[in-house]
């Protein structure tokens, strides 16, 4: 049997006649080959490291794993700014490209996300600071112990290069954490209110990425002073300059005393920085949390959320993903992302003056007004199905006329609150006019049924129902119709019925006794609906 490994000369020792094991000093003395300027190779993967470690995320297993490139650590370079990115804040109608370093680190290493179309909902919350024991004992433990192991071989093998080179591996991973540990704190400590703001009150942002895609942003004020305002200073600045000098004296002694180490030190080293690091920029395991809820449909679209804590702070980051079907009107442009933010006219005067919407006239913007009716549409729908009247008869018409005027309150405030929306000039506009002024009509017929519920007399409720020459009845109907209304299963509504076109044309019925029944018949007969290409 051949040797493996022969020392060299005439005094070679087969490794099989040492019982199988090989000795520390000839690993110490195993040199077929040698590297040139191997130190170098701690330069490598600097931009990969860079974005990795700047983004502040908080990864479960590999959060204390040696990496290559420690220089960006201990010269701070993972706190430089980034160009390419631009964030809009329509509700301030501030513009910037002047964005913080951790926002766009963190949003360029998200890949699973839409286009265009992506939200991203930034909550300060108090996270349950429960003790995890993957990431908060056992990863350190595995990071730290494998190196101190190592260290433990060279000392062995009498290598003492080797020992001092795993000796500044050891202090590179410890300086890291301590400056990481310190910006998520500055960042943690600036974003949290000791009021929280309600998800409505959210500032509404829209943020383009280097590459091209664009994200909307909502989030309270103080989590946008740490995306652009103001600086995140570590909250011990002595600490953090102790850090980062320690860092740069053992990363210029790691690049001299790899080179003297001995081959098998040298290859074990290489292995040990390039693997992990590798795993590390590739978000293999950064802690994006866990799936809220497989999907939910809203505005007639179906939504894919998760909830992250990426900063291992109290942040939480909700995103949503509209997901796009061949039937649905729903598609991943930034038009419907536009819609989905509900804009003003001021602020849609804002977008087209950031060069984001364009100027009146084009044909894109033809097409970016019907996305936002379609979408107004589905939000009406709903807001009629969620509204509509039970099918079953009440026994207590007391209930039953209560329940219809909440009924109807509701659906007026969905429709006032798209107002905005549209422009008075525009046919659709009047339509959608009719059926407003149907629903606060209404409240009239309202007050007729609960007066003859209270005792007041047959007769002096057709006396005030003949007052309104028939216009309130006809009202009474469009708008119950409108709230009793569902989707076709094309996607398309019934037309309204004559007696609803005809308006205040038509006879007005005689509500002598209203009942559970009447009122039920009066929904029935004339469903209010909009045509969804109109």
């Amino acid at each position: 049997m051949p040797p493996i490994f022969p020392r060299g000369g005439d005094d070679a020792t087969p490794l099989y006649l040492l019982g199988g094991k090989m000795p520390w000093q000839f690993l110490r003395d195993w040199a077929p080959f040698s590297f040139d300027a191997v130190g170098l190779v701690t330069l490598l993967g600097s931009e990969e490291v860079n974005k990795s470690i700047g983004s502040l995320q908080r990864r479960r297993f590999s959060e204390f794993f040696p990496l290559l490139a420690g220089f960006v650590v201990a010269g701070d370079y993972f706190t430089d700014g980034e160009s390419g990115y631009a964030l809009f804040n329509i509700s301030s109608g501030i513009y910037t490209t002047e964005i913080k370093p951790w926002f766009t680190r963190w949003l360029s290493l998200q890949d699973d996300i839409n286009k265009e179309t992506t939200v991203f909902t930034f909550e300060t919350k108090k996270r349950d600071k429960k003790f995890d024991p993957i990431g908060d004992l056992i990863a350190p433990m595995l990071s730290y112990g494998v190196v101190l192991t190592l260290l433990a071989c060279t000392a062995v093998m009498g290598d003492w290069p080797g020992i001092a080179n795993f000796t500044a591996i050891l202090v590179s991973m410890g300086v890291r954490n301590i400056l990481i540990w310190q910006r998520r704190a500055a960042t943690n400590n600036m974003a949290v209110e000791e009021n929280p703001t309600p998800k409505g009150n959210m500032l509404k942002m829209f943020v383009t990425r280097a590459d091209g895609r664009m994200v909307t942003i909502y989030a309270p004020l103080s989590v946008l002073k740490t995306f652009c305002i103001e600086n995140c200073d570590p909250p011990n600045k002595l600490l953090y300059r102790l850090a980062r000098a320690i860092g740069w004296l053992f990363f210029g002694g790691h690049i001299i005393i790899l080179g003297m180490s001995s081959l098998f030190t040298q290859l074990i080293t290489v292995a040990l920085l390039v693997l992990p690091t590798w795993y590390f920029c590739h978000n293999a395991d950064a802690d994006v949390g866990r799936v809220k809820k497989d999907s939910e449909v809203r505005d007639g679209v179906e939504w894919r959320i998760r909830e992250q804590r990426p900063f291992a702070s109290d942040l939480l980051v909700t995103q949503e993903d509209p997901i796009e079907t061949a039937t649905g009107w729903f598609k991943d442009r930034r038009m419907h992302a536009y819609t989905h933010v509900r804009p003003t006219k001021e602020q849609e005067m804002m977008l087209q003056h950031w060069c984001l919407l364009p100027i009146q006239g084009l044909p894109w913007l033809q097409d970016y007004r019907h996305t936002a009716k379609e979408n107004a549409l589905e939000q009406a729908r709903e807001a009629c199905v969620a509204a509509r009247l039970a099918s079953q008869p009440m026994n207590d018409l007391e209930k039953e006329v209560e329940r219809w005027s909440k009924d109807l309150e509701h659906c007026n405030r969905e429709l006032d609150s798209w107002d905005r929306t549209v422009t008075e000039s525009d046919e659709w506009y009047k339509k959608y006019g009719i059926a407003k002024e149907a629903l606060r009509s209404a409240s009239t017929a309202t007050t007729l049924a609960a007066a003859a519920i209270n005792g007041a007399g047959a007769s002096s409720a057709t006396t005030a129902a003949g007052s309104t020459k028939g216009g309130t009845a006809v009202a009474a109907q469009t708008s119950i119709a409108a709230s009793t209304a569902v989707p076709s299963p094309a996607g398309t509504s019934r037309a309204p019925s004559s007696s609803a076109r005809s308006g205040a044309s038509q006879p007005s019925p005689s509500p002598s006794s209203p009942t559970a029944d009447g009122i039920a018949a009066v929904a029935a007969q004339s469903p209010l609906q909009h045509n969804k290409h109109e």
